[in-house]
C-alpha cells in the first residue's frame, strides 16, 4: 500500500544536500509519538536486525540545484510517495497530515494540499519490469587488514546483488507475515549499461546505490510485498522504492 502526499508552501521550498533526512523526519513527525519513537528506536526485529518496513520516494517535482549554497530549490508545491505493508503507519501519516495546519519540512513551513491513497497492486505475472523511484542499495560490512570496518556496495552485475535483495526481503516477509518465505526473488537489470550508480549522503554517511530499469521474478504476492516494503537495504532513509513499468511479460 502507498499514499501520495502533496505539500504547499508560501515560498519556494529550499532543502539542503542530503535532504532525505528532512523527509524522514517529516514522516516520523506525522506518526503518533509513542509509535514513532518505537519505530525509530526498535522497529520490527529479525534476530539482531531491525526493520522499519516503510520507504518513500524523492519529490516528484524537479528542483534547481544551487551549487554554491549546496541546496535544492523546489517549486511551492511538492509531492512524494510513502509505501508500507504496515497499515497503521500509513493510516497515522494520512490522518495526522490532515489534522495539522502547519507542518515543518526542514526549515520550510508547509500545509497539506492533498493526500491520495494509491491503487493497490494486483500483480498477475511471475516476471515484471520495474523502475527505481529511489536507488537500490545492498552492501556488506568487511574488515580491512588493520581491523577497521569497510562498507562494500554491490553492483547489479554481481550475483550477490540479487542474492542480498532476496535475503533482505526474506527477513522482512518473515517479520511481517510470521511465516517462512515461500520462494525466492530475483532482480537483474534490463540493460546494465543504462543503469546508473548514484552517491547519496545521509547524515555523515555516503551511500552508493543504483537507479534504472530492472526485471523482477518471483511469485506475484512476493512481488507485491516488495513493491510495498521496498527492496534492498536502508528503505527507511529513502532507498529501494520501486514502481511497475509493465506487469505481464512473455516468458
Amino acid at each position: 500500500m502507498r499514499i501520495k502526499l502533496s505539500l504547499r508552501c508560501n515560498n519556494k521550498i529550499i532543502l539542503p544536500v542530503g535532504y532525505s533526512r528532512c523527509v524522514q523526519g517529516f514522516i516520523y513527525n506525522l506518526i503518533n509519538k509513542i509509535d514513532a519513537d518505537w519505530l525509530h528506536s526498535h522497529g520490527f526485529k529479525y534476530e539482531k536486525r531491525k526493520f522499519k518496513l516503510f520507504t518513500y520516494s524523492e519529490f516528484l517535482e524537479s528542483p534547481i540545484y544551487e551549487r554554491t549554497k549546496r541546496q535544492f530549490i523546489f517549486p511551492k508545491t511538492v509531492s512524494f510517495l510513502i509505501s508500507s505493508p504496515v497499515s497503521w503507519i500509513l493510516e497515522q501519516i494520512a490522518k495526522n497530515s490532515l489534522l495539522n495546519d502547519n507542518l515543518r519540512l526542514g526549515n520550510n513551513i508547509v500545509v497539506l494540499s492533498g493526500v491520495e491513497v494509491c491503487k493497490p497492486y494486483n500483480i498477475k505475472s511471475n516476471k515484471i519490469k520495474i523502475k527505481t523511484l529511489t536507488p537500490i542499495e545492498v552492501h556488506s560490512t568487511l574488515y580491512k587488514a588493520d581491523g577497521k570496518k569497510k562498507t562494500y556496495y554491490y553492483s547489479p552485475k554481481e550475483d550477490d546483488f540479487s542474492k542480498l535483495v532476496n535475503d533482505n526481503l526474506k527477513k522482512k516477509w518473515e517479520i511481517f507475515f510470521k511465516k517462512p518465505f515461500p520462494t525466492h526473488i530475483e532482480i537483474y537489470p534490463v540493460d546494465f549499461y543504462k543503469c546508473k550508480e548514484t552517491v547519496r549522503r545521509f547524515k555523515e554517511i555516503v551511500i552508493r546505490g543504483w537507479v534504472g530499469y530492472f526485471y523482477i521474478e518471483s511469485q506475484p504476492k512476493v512481488i507485491e510485498f516488495a513493491l510495498d516494503t521496498g527492496i534492498g537495504s536502508r528503505n527507511s532513509i529513502g532507498f529501494g522504492m520501486i514502481d511497475v513499468v509493465k506487469d505481464i511479460l512473455p516468458k
